[in-house]
């Protein structure tokens, strides 16, 4: 039988507090019009990669081996636009742990201000649980069909 609090208690060292951080300086690539946006700004789809980047840091140290963690809550503000050259910092911090859910707080600069803010939730997963889960879902990936 398991142990409810078992289930609740997240891997030792995964606590509030703990924070990731990355620095990218935005690309041509990274910008709206590569996505085919119409603006040359920085596009939301690579701000919101880069703070799911920042999370992973904040808790990679304290996962057990062969873990992971994987996006699966996202509530994002991308509030101010960011030209191309400009460096973005985003930092995670983590809010709430509980058993293999953690909580984000998410926050964007560059250096004209705050360009996002918001809060993700990851949960900690073993990468053959979820490839497992995603062949049973969707059948095997087209790479490994013949």
């Amino acid at each position: 039988m398991t142990d409810i609090a078992s289930l609740l208690t997240p891997p030792a060292g995964i606590t509030p507090g703990l924070e990731g951080r990355i620095r990218h300086v935005v690309r041509a690539q990274d910008l709206a019009t590569a996505w085919q946006g119409d603006v040359a700004a920085l596009a939301s789809a690579p701000v919101i990669w880069l703070a799911e980047l920042a999370c992973m840091r904040a808790v990679a140290a304290y996962l057990p081996q062969g873990a992971t963690t994987v996006g699966v809550g996202f509530d994002i503000r991308h509030t101010a636009p960011t030209a191309e050259g400009m460096e973005v910092t985003i930092t995670a911090r983590l809010l709430r742990a509980v058993g293999r859910s953690l909580l984000f707080e998410v926050r964007g600069e560059d250096g004209a201000g705050v360009v996002l803010d918001g809060r993700m939730t990851r949960h900690i997963a073993e990468p053959a649980a979820v490839l497992a889960q995603m062949a049973a879902r969707c059948g095997p990936p087209l790479a490994t069909q013949g």
